[in-house]
């Protein structure tokens, strides 16, 4: 049996992404010739209102962890507080309060998850009087603070850590701190700044950190990382789109290498997907391990359906022919309508076309008919403009 539903074209898989806006192509916002803010719109910042402690009032730059390009900043040294991460511009008079914001969500988040602040204080206070045992051992010489601490980092700790290496857990507002950032419909491509995610995790590892005792022994305290992607090169894309509700067995495929058109990519190419997410019904976000510059969507190669050639406006629209044994041939015809307006097929007529371009000399059955008909699933590729 045969079930058939008919949508608008302009609603099915391939119009939707072909249509996609990608203007930019990075989550940044238009300058508007607003010179003096573009060297910072154009790196992904956005201004927000900022309360100061004293309890004035004013507008601060920030910009999510999901960069426009790569961040060459890497935390060398444990912070006491959020504040000494702040960055004030004497030319506009405004402060950048990323990393700030990072290091104190990470302390926030760390200490709203209950049990484990209790597990990192608790842990850390261990490895403080193992240091001071190992210390009073070796009181005749210089302790130089480079015991490694970190060989027994209990799962659920590390586990964490990792987590926030991917930004899991994360509010959606930090990532995309403004609407327009990413509007319906579109695609915006990233580089995850591993300052911020430092500046996160360090926030975390601040749990405990009270006295300037504490705030060195975190120095000689390694910060429990991802052994596997602690800086490295991380990038990504965020679609906002139907195709995402609409498809929910989205295929995804992310190269290393450009690539136009329908060309091959070579497997060895392909980059490994760190995280992929729905963090709405219509919004999903895709972590990359390395850079990708060529993204392929698809529907799941399962899916089949029947259907025409790709029609592009203003040309006839045509069908390929097919053997039986799947094999395609040269040549194609043109689709015959019963009624043009309302995109229904005359399918006697197609049939008799098909019959006749294929010279099938036996009776033309159903079968040849889907075998020329079917379609397989369609892909959608994507070039990151870099």
């Amino acid at each position: 049996s045969w079930s058939f539903t008919c949508v608008n074209s302009k609603h099915n898989f391939d119009a939707l992404l072909k249509e996609i806006d990608r203007e930019p192509d990075t989550l940044r916002l238009p300058s508007q010739n607003n010179h003096p803010a573009k060297q910072y719109l154009d790196l992904g910042y956005v201004p927000l209102h900022h309360a100061l402690r004293q309890g004035d009032k004013t507008i601060s730059w920030y910009h999510s962890p999901l960069s426009t390009g790569q961040s060459q900043d890497k935390l060398t040294d444990t912070v006491a507080i959020a504040d000494q991460l702040m960055r004030y511009d004497p030319n506009t008079g405004m402060f950048d309060v990323s990393y700030a914001m990072a290091w104190q969500l990470g302390r926030m988040l760390t200490l709203q998850n209950q049990s484990l602040a209790v597990e990192i204080f608790n842990w850390k206070r261990s490895k403080a009087q193992d240091l001071h045992q190992i210390k009073q051992q070796v009181l005749h010489l210089p302790f130089q603070g480079t015991t490694e601490t970190n060989g027994d980092i209990p799962t659920a700790i590390a586990n964490w850590f990792q987590d926030l290496e991917l930004l899991k857990n994360v509010p959606f507002n930090y990532l995309v701190p403004d609407a327009r950032l990413l509007p319906p419909e579109s695609l915006r491509f990233f580089w995850v700044d591993s300052y911020w995610v430092d500046c996160l995790q360090d926030g975390a590892f601040s749990v405990g950190r009270v006295t300037k005792e504490d705030l060195q022994l975190d120095v000689i305290r390694s910060l429990p990382r991802s052994k596997t992607q602690s800086d490295k090169t991380i990038t990504g894309f965020l679609l906002n789109s139907e195709v995402v509700s609409g498809w929910p067995g989205l295929e995804i495929e992310g190269y290393v290498n450009p690539v136009t058109g329908i060309d091959f990519v070579a497997p060895e190419n392909k980059l490994t997907i760190l995280r992929r997410d729905l963090l709405s019904d219509n919004i999903l976000l895709c972590f990359f391990a390395g850079e990708v510059k060529t993204l392929d969507l698809s529907i799941k190669g399962s899916s089949v359906n029947c259907g025409v050639d790709p029609i592009k406006k203003g040309t006839k629209i045509t069908k390929g022919l097919r053997q039986l044994d799947g094999k395609q041939t040269t040549g194609n015809i043109e689709v015959p309508f019963r009624n043009q307006d309302l995109r229904v097929i005359d399918i006697k007529e197609m049939t008799n076309r098909l019959k006749q371009g294929l010279k099938s000399t036996s009776q033309f059955t159903s079968a040849q008919f889907a075998a020329t008909m079917i379609e397989g699933s369609p892909k959608v590729r994507f070039v990151a403009r870099g």
